[in-house]
């Protein structure tokens, strides 16, 4: 009998005839433990036996990533792959039926509870791909297939969130270079803009169930000022040009535009705009650490009734960033590289499967 976290899993010739094995009936193979890289990818584990996984120490598209044990099954024909997450106590579990992995189950989650739903993501360049943004005037894209190590769609954060959840995409109002603020002049539509706020709908008039916001990575690396929003003490009037001001004021047009719709505001991942390399101090050139920057999201989103996928937790950190940012990825990619500008501002497929991750478990453990 082998128990690790909540699970057993079975091995019995019964067990295997039905693919669903809920209790283990051997061990499979406890004693040998192979150390797992960020090379390995979980899909091409074939072999049966324990795989450890450490802080330092982690496959790019584990469901976990904080450490735990992965381990695969082979049920006669049938295979199974199970993760129990040390820290949490979660087990996530996942078959492979008709020649293909299914998607990932979380014992004690309802994994349907948002099937069917419409999302509409509020973002900047790391959520844009060609195609599936606004075509008006002020929205660029910039990952194409082409840039940042994503060499495809299905690669990009919400739409592996909205494959595993079952979701729809209403709209993708995401623009490249685009801020929360009006202060930075670039030609792009700011997201406190009625303009951005009424693209969350859908040409047909159809209305998101779930809007996603992940701003403020722009504002944070132009040095936009913080803002005087508190609150205990909210202006009269939101100045669009400060963050604090204009984020706020992005969801008190959303709760006035879409009063039915759940809101998530997403803090931000450690990125760098110029290098790959840690910094001794992760902070912007108004001395503002992304710490506090991510603290005003959470104050405003808390104030206005929203939800928090947490970002700045994903595992991206100084150490790792060139493993997950886009020009670490050109070669083994095949891509083109990326400009002084994207060196450490945009994630890779890899950096992406780790804001997914972090994004999925906000959905997987709630109720629809």
């Amino acid at each position: 009998m082998l128990v690790l976290a909540d699970t057993t899993v079975d091995l019995s010739t019964k067990a295997a005839a039905e693919s669903i094995p809920p209790v283990i009936e051997e061990p499979l193979e406890a004693e040998s433990r192979d150390a797992l890289s960020m090379n390995d990818d979980l899909n091409q584990l074939a072999g049966p036996g324990v795989y450890m996984i450490s802080e330092n120490n982690i496959p790019a598209n584990a469901p976990y990533y904080l450490g735990g044990v992965l381990m695969e099954c082979k049920l006669g024909e049938a295979r199974a792959q199970f993760f129990f997450a040390e820290k949490s106590g979660s087990t996530a579990r996942r078959f492979y039926r008709n020649g293909a992995w299914d998607r990932w189950s979380y014992p004690g989650t309802d994994a349907d509870a948002f099937a069917g739903k419409t999302v509409s993501i509020l973002g900047d360049s790391v959520s844009t791909y060609q195609g599936t943004i606004p075509t008006e005037e002020g929205f660029r894209a910039y990952y194409n297939g082409k840039r940042g190590g994503v060499s495809s769609l299905d690669q990009m954060w919400w739409k592996r969130l909205i494959d595993q959840t079952g979701m729809t995409l209403c709209v993708n109002n995401s623009g490249s270079a685009s801020c929360c603020s009006s202060r930075v002049l670039n030609g792009t539509v700011p997201a406190s803009s009625d303009q951005r706020i009424r693209g969350l709908a859908a040409e047909d008039g159809t209305t998101p169930d779930v809007i996603i916001i992940f701003m403020g990575t722009n504002d944070y690396s132009h040095g936009i000022a913080k803002g005087t929003w508190n609150r205990d003490r909210i202006p009269e009037k939101l100045s669009e040009s400060k963050f604090s001001d204009s984020y706020a004021l992005i969801l008190e047009k959303i709760s006035e535009a879409y009063p039915k719709a759940r809101v998530y505001c997403c803090t931000l991942p450690y990125t760098s705009r110029f290098s790959t390399s840690r910094r001794s101090v992760d902070a912007n050139k108004a001395s503002v650490t992304r710490s506090e920057w991510n603290d005003i999201i959470r104050r405003v989103a808390s104030y206005y009734g929203c939800e928090v996928i947490e970002f700045e937790h994903c595992g991206i950190d100084g150490d790792n960033l060139p493993f997950y940012s886009g020009d670490d990825a050109v070669d083994e990619d095949g891509v083109e590289g990326e400009g002084e500008n994207g060196r450490g501002l945009h994630p890779n497929a890899r950096g992406q499967e780790l804001l997914y991750l972090e994004a999925l478990k906000h959905f997987m453990y709630q109720n629809g």
